[in-house]
């Protein structure tokens, strides 16, 4: 199995005005420095809890296709294209309505349309790849407050601490229940 972000992120979690807001900060000189901050903060809880907390364009390649394929960085938001390397070494892609996704399971599955099964791959690596958008986040469904006062906290502690690592106390006292979910992949 193999993740990669195969498009840059248009949005991430919070933004530079709300961290200045939490940590007081004023003036502008140290904007660039907050937003990459944000970016790496976020990069390194979501990795941390296997989540998306905004939109990410992802390509999850696998050997064969398994019973069930659990993508990680919940929630899916959607399903782009799953293709695979037929018996004869042609790469085919599946309609969707060859299978399901549950978008709302944690993680999110992907299984054969009722009453079908996958093709048959060729034996190669990367035979099929799922690519897809996770996160879904919005006004309609705002991301979790948990999530975002973790972030703003940490970035707010990385930046009055000057380190490039670590976590406030409160967060890490709340991580465990922030990463109920670290171990996806195909099943």
């Amino acid at each position: 199995m193999n993740i990669v972000e195969t498009a840059a992120r248009a949005t991430w979690a919070v933004t530079a005005e709300e961290v200045k807001a939490q940590g007081r900060i004023t003036g502008t000189d140290e904007d660039a420095y907050i937003a990459s901050l944000i970016q790496r903060v976020q990069e390194d809880l979501e990795v941390a809890c296997d989540r998306a907390f905004s939109d990410r364009s992802l390509r999850l390649t696998l050997a064969a296709f398994p019973a069930r394929i659990l993508l990680p960085f919940a929630p899916a938001k959607e399903i782009t294209s799953i293709t695979y390397v037929d018996q004869d070494g042609v790469t085919q892609t599946l309609g969707p309505t060859a299978y399901t996704l549950d978008a709302d399971a944690e993680p999110a599955v992907v299984v054969p349309a009722y009453g079908t099964s996958w093709p048959s791959t060729r034996a190669v690596p990367a035979a099929v790849t799922i690519t897809y958008t996770a996160g879904g986040w919005g006004s309609a469904r705002p991301l979790p407050h948990v999530y975002k006062d973790a972030i703003l906290a940490t970035v707010v502690y990385r930046f009055d601490t000057r380190e490039d690592s670590g976590y406030p106390q409160a967060v890490l006292d709340n991580l465990p229940n922030l990463c109920l979910w670290t171990s996806y992949g195909a099943q």
